[in-house]
């Protein structure tokens, strides 16, 4: 029943954030819509900005746990899109409200694990030390994330899976070559 009534809330969130502004979203709508109490709703989240940190999370490991294998971390990359373009004028809502930085966090963390996996992928038989993964996954993760925004921005007219296959082909081999410029680096301190 708990998992019921949160789904209910959840959906009745997503459908009144596709609606109107976050800012303008009360528990008091939330709860009519799908036909709890302001108590169930309450005991279940402490505020709406706790519904969407969930919401957030929960996409999060969703995309990172369905699509994340050797060879499909370009499907983890557009399913993170996909959620955004299904789900727009709720992203856009959220995007120009007080809660951007719940978005940027997002953002960032789905890059961020989707970066550090193909990095680590793309170090197979190498020896690069562990900071240096991370550096260079921070790069392409800033890279993606900078590229997203202004996808956002422009208001998501471009195809996003034009944009990541463009991109990855431009840095084919590119990947590859810094992590052993790392190693080159370490093994001659």
């Amino acid at each position: 029943m708990s998992q019921l009534t949160k789904r209910a809330i959840t959906e009745s969130f997503m459908k009144l954030i596709n609606q109107v502004p976050f800012d303008k979203i009360t528990v008091k709508d939330i709860v009519e819509d799908c036909g709890v109490n302001r108590n169930t709703f309450y005991y279940h989240y402490s505020d709406i900005y706790a519904l969407l940190d969930e919401i957030l999370e929960n996409e999060t490991k969703r995309v990172l746990t369905e699509n994340l294998t050797e060879s499909s971390w370009r499907d983890a990359i557009l399913e993170s899109c996909s959620f955004a373009l299904k789900n727009k004028k709720g992203i856009y809502h959220i995007y120009n409200s007080l809660s951007r930085r719940k978005i940027d966090a997002y953002l960032y963390q789905v890059m961020g694990r989707i970066m550090y996996d193909f990095v680590k992928m793309q170090a197979e038989g190498l020896s690069v030390k562990d900071e240096d993964l991370h550096l260079i996954a921070d790069f392409y993760k800033c890279a993606f994330v900078g590229l997203i925004l202004q996808w956002l921005d422009s208001g998501m007219k471009q195809d996003p899976e034009y944009i990541v296959d463009k991109i990855f082909s431009y840095l084919e081999g590119s990947t590859r070559n810094m992590l052993e410029n790392a190693v080159e680096r370490n093994d001659r301190k």
